[in-house]
């Protein structure tokens, strides 16, 4: 059953059109299956790609998830539209609670992909949809434990891309969601206990303080990113010192 699932995703190559990108984007460094899988720009294809090539394994497919939300991050430039499906598959692939430091990872890179204004524009609802499941994601305790400086970032960024314009007319019940999500991060006591700040940090996201919302009108297709001072390497117990957030092109 697994070679006729990997065989059905290799001839995908052969039916749907490469539009606007070619493997040099990033796919070479994938697995055949999982880069035809890519190249579908199939959410659905991709996470069973990564499934059946993990065998079950949590590691393996947080690895994989990995390799397709960084190939995910270089598309943005040259097909948006596949770079935000590619992330999205990603992030339904893998383990939080087994592989709470790659699901992080995985996480942080969406996160950047989702307040792309070239992303923003070609699918809205995906990324509200995503900007959800992002802050849902970065307030479970064992995701947020792994690394609080980065889970706060991976909170703004899905709060600046819920409020961008274009987002809000798509999916306009999906700010009220991610606002939910990270009002309950802000009183949980387990996310207090590893950052005393957790409350003070997600407030300023709510309040909107230091952000920079990327332009509609920008048409660099740079991407906009909330960057704590700790970097995403950071694995202690959180800074005592609100966060610093900075916008910067990547």
């Amino acid at each position: 059953m697994r070679k006729i699932l990997l065989g059905a995703i290799c001839a995908l190559t052969l039916l749907l059109p490469q539009v606007g990108w070619t493997q040099s984007a990033g796919t070479n460094s994938l697995p055949p299956a999982l880069r035809a899988a890519v190249q579908s720009g199939n959410p659905n294809a991709i996470t069973q790609a990564i499934r059946a090539l993990s065998g079950g394994n949590p590691q393996v497919a947080a690895t994989l998830a990995m390799n397709v939300a960084t190939t995910a991050e270089q598309l943005v430039a040259v097909n948006p539209q596949a770079a935000v499906s590619a992330v999205e598959a990603a992030v339904a692939a893998i383990n939080p609670t087994e592989t709470p430091a790659q699901a992080l990872s995985v996480a942080s890179i969406a996160s950047r992909v989702i307040v792309n204004p070239a992303v923003q524009r070609v699918a809205p609802q995906s990324v509200g949809a995503l900007a959800v499941t992002l802050s849902q994601l970065a307030s479970t305790p064992s995701v947020y434990q792994a690394n609080p400086s980065a889970a706060v970032t991976i909170m703004a960024n899905a709060y600046a891309a819920v409020t961008a314009p274009t987002v809000t007319e798509a999916s306009p019940g999906a700010e009220q969601q991610v606002v939910s999500a990270l009002s309950a991060a802000s009183n949980d006591p387990t996310l207090a206990q590893a950052n005393p700040t957790t409350a003070a940090q997600i407030n300023a996201i709510l309040a909107n303080a230091n952000q920079v919302q990327p332009s509609d009108t920008d048409t660099t297709q740079q991407t906009t990113t909330f960057e704590t001072i700790s970097t995403l390497g950071d694995t202690g117990g959180g800074s005592n010192n609100p966060p610093i957030f900075s916008a910067s092109p990547n």
